[in-house]
């Protein structure tokens, strides 16, 4: 378990001209927004 956690942090943190940290803020961003959108068609 600790291994995935430090590839993780690692993945967040990022080199210099990566876009993988860019990219796991997207995905949450829109996961959020699909989310928020949902439950508001909802009411």
């Amino acid at each position: 378990m600790r291994k995935y956690y430090q590839s993780f942090k690692r993945l967040l943190t990022g080199q210099e001209g990566s876009m993988a940290p860019a990219a796991v803020a997207a995905a949450i961003v829109m996961l959020f927004i699909i989310l928020g959108v949902s439950e508001y068609m909802r009411l």
